[in-house]
This record gives C-alpha cells, structure tokens and sequence, in this order.
C-alpha cells in the first residue's frame, strides 16, 4: 500500500513568495483567479445574492444583506457567506467535488516551485484526456510523464472497436518522480472539450506494506429523499463519499515505522493507493482514515485494516 500527504500550495501569483520550505508554490498558470466574479469592491453597493472573489483568500462569497465596505473574509456571517474557492484555486481546496474549468481549448497549465521532495503527483475527478507533468530539477535536464486517461478496457474485438464509446479515467497516480527541492513542475491536463480536474495532490510516496485481497468499498450518499402520505417520493441530490477499507500486511518489525507514519497523517487529507500500477479495483481514493486497526500476528508478520473516508 502506498500514501502521501499533499504538501499545502501558496500563492506566488500575488505575493511573489518564493522561499518558505515545505510547500508547493503556485507560479504561473493559464487561468484567471476566476473569470465569472469580479473582485470585492469597498465602494460598491452590495445587495442580498452578489457574489464576489477576494484574490488574497482565493475564495468566493455572497452578499446575504445588503451591504457597503464591508470586507467578506471578516464579516462572515453576518454580511457574507463564504461559497467556495475561486475557479484557479479549487484544485487545490481539498474538495474532490468542486473543479477548476479550463478558461480555453488549450486545457489547463499549472507551473510550480516544488520547496520540498515530491515523487508523486495524483489528480482526481478529472475531464481530460491526457495529463503530462514535466519535472525540472534543479540543475537537471526535465523530466517527462505522460499519461493518456483513454479507457479502452472494454474494447475486446473488433465490433466492441467499432461500436463501444470510449470513456476517460478521473483519477490517475503519477509516481517516481524526481521532485526535489526547490525543482519545476508544470502539470498540462489536455484533450476535453471542457476539460477539468477537482483536486491535484502532490507530496513524497511512502510504502507501508502490500495489500491483501479482502478489500471492502462502502458508498455514502448524502442525498435526501422524502416520502409523504400518499407514497409521492421527493429527492434532493446531494455530494456523495465512499468508506474504503484497505486490509495491509508487512513484516512484524516494521510495525513502528507504519504506526508512525499513519500516526502522523491523523486527521489530514491524504492519496491512499493500493498499487502505484493502474488500479481497476477502486483502491486509489484521496480523504482520511478513520480508524486504523494493527494486529501483530507473529515475529513475522503484521497485519491491519486502514478505514478510510474519502473526500466530497
């Protein structure tokens, strides 16, 4: 089983802050902050429903009174409500469900300053065709990775060939690659006619043991559905996640090493995978884990069940 935590991504586009450790720096893109917004104005008149962006928080909010310089992110509640990140940022507000849209045909670009180890780089909720991430590390010719999402698993013969719709992959695991420090990374995702991805998360890949076969694949949907008197059935669609249950195994004396890294993902997002490989099983989800449970069977192996939730 493979995990990371995606490392937190800042904003060079407006602060021109280069140098804190640890993080992704956002330094270039093909993308408006948000095309369909205009920015929070003090002297404007704001009425009940305006929706406005705030570049420096890179969120949006709507006017819930009306309402004149008064500065969403610190009138929360009782002016405004925050509705979401801005259309450039949503790949990264650690929600699978929202997506930033690409603005023109050409796809979506994203370029960033890696300031700490990354080998892995996985997308999610994609509408794409391709993805290429092009690597350059400091002092070091780039490195190339291209993947296609075509999905030809149900091409078998030639009539499927002829008469069998294509479908594209929305999540892709990207690994082995030379991200260190303080190296370029340009993330292309190409190819749809409206081509989107809902969360890119990127960080150094850990190994904690193999998968066992014995996985369980949970669906939660948060959608309502009423049923009156009379049988008339009423639904309201809503997000949906799904609680995947990964069963590992490793040698006994590695126990402390996999308690400690699980130990310190708690309560934080992270890429669970079963196989670096493309998975058709389901076992390649981004969210939390819930509770992990680790069973020293002997001196030579080590088993657990690692519950987790993914992200809307």
């Amino acid at each position: 089983m493979n995990l990371f935590k995606s490392l937190p991504y800042i904003d060079d586009l407006t602060t021109g802050n280069l140098s804190q450790t640890g993080v992704i720096v956002l330094t270039d893109s093909n993308l408006s902050e948000d095309p369909d917004h205009a920015e929070w104005d003090s002297g404007t008149a704001y009425v009940t429903g305006n929706i406005v962006r705030v570049t420096s928080t890179h969120k949006l909010y709507e006017a819930i009174v009306n309402n004149t310089n008064k500065f969403p992110p610190d009138n929360l509640g009782v002016e405004w409500i925050e509705i979401g990140a801005t259309n450039l940022w949503r790949a990264f507000d650690q929600k699978v469900g929202s997506q930033t849209v690409a603005e023109t045909s050409g796809g979506i670009t994203f370029e960033f300053q890696v300031n700490s180890l990354t080998t892995a780089v996985a997308l999610f909720n994609l509408i794409a065709t391709d993805v290429k991430i092009t690597v350059t590390p400091p002092g070091i010719s780039p490195v190339e990775f291209e993947v296609s999402l075509i999905d030809t698993s149900e091409i078998i013969d030639w009539f499927t060939y002829f008469f069998t719709d294509t479908t594209s992959r929305q999540n892709v695991l990207i690994s082995g690659l030379p991200g260190y420090a303080g190296s370029t990374m340009v993330i292309e995702i190409t190819g749809a006619p409206a081509t989107a991805v809902g969360e890119i998360a990127a960080g150094r890949l850990q190994q904690i043991g193999d998968t066992a076969w014995g996985g369980r694949i949970e669906a939660l949907d948060f959608s309502r559905v009423d049923e009156d008197v009379f049988g008339n059935v009423t639904i309201l669609r809503r997000g949906s996640a799904k609680r995947v249950e990964f069963p590992v195994m490793w040698p006994s004396n590695d126990t402390g090493r996999v308690d400690r890294i699980l130990d310190s993902i708690r309560s934080e997002p992270a890429v669970f995978a079963a196989t670096t490989c493309d998975d058709p099983y389901g076992f390649f989800v981004y969210g939390f884990y819930q509770t992990y449970d680790i069973n020293v069977a002997g001196p030579a192996l080590a088993y657990a069940t690692i519950e987790v939730r993914t992200l809307t």
